[in-house]
């Protein structure tokens, strides 16, 4: 059985500018996570918050990670709104 992720290409928005990345759409998801260096790219501010991350064996990560919340622009409310948010 294959598995198929959902993956995008965006543009993300902040103060300082914009940036065009690859997003990975997860409707389960509940947090939205963001690059280090892509929040700070374009500026987005927000608490910083370290995210932990374990297997199924309990061995720790060896790379440590971080989430910044930002503003959105704007929600999206429909899949319409995703798409016209796409880059072409």
């Amino acid at each position: 059985m294959r598995a198929y992720l959902k993956i995008v290409p965006v543009e993300l928005y902040g103060p300082e500018g914009s940036m065009k990345v690859h997003a990975l759409l997860d409707e389960g998801s509940t947090v939205t996570l963001i690059d280090e260096q892509v929040a700070n790219r374009i500026g987005a501010k927000g608490r910083r918050e370290t995210l932990r991350v374990s297997s199924s064996d309990h061995q720790k990560p060896e790379a440590s990670s971080a989430t910044r919340r930002a503003r959105h622009r704007r929600s999206l409310l429909t899949p319409t709104d995703i798409a016209e948010n796409l880059i072409a």
